[in-house]
């Protein structure tokens, strides 16, 4: 199981349902978008799931905080 889903399996197992946005980082610490399985994942969480924000560029983020 990749990191975002179980991320995401705890949240749901503590009681939390809502996601705003999911950054996915590969070790080296490069931004990558999450795999195939965990968005699929994402997308049935809900009727807000289709308004997930998937992170795919840490630059265009930095320049918005």
């Amino acid at each position: 199981m990749c990191a975002e889903r179980n991320a995401l399996s705890t949240m749901i197992a503590n009681g939390e349902n809502e996601v705003d946005k999911v950054l996915s980082v590969y070790k080296d610490g490069t931004v990558m978008p999450p795999c195939g399985a965990c968005r699929e994942f994402m997308m049935q969480l809900g009727t807000t799931a289709k308004k997930i924000q998937i992170l795919i560029d840490n630059r265009s983020f930095q320049d918005k905080c």
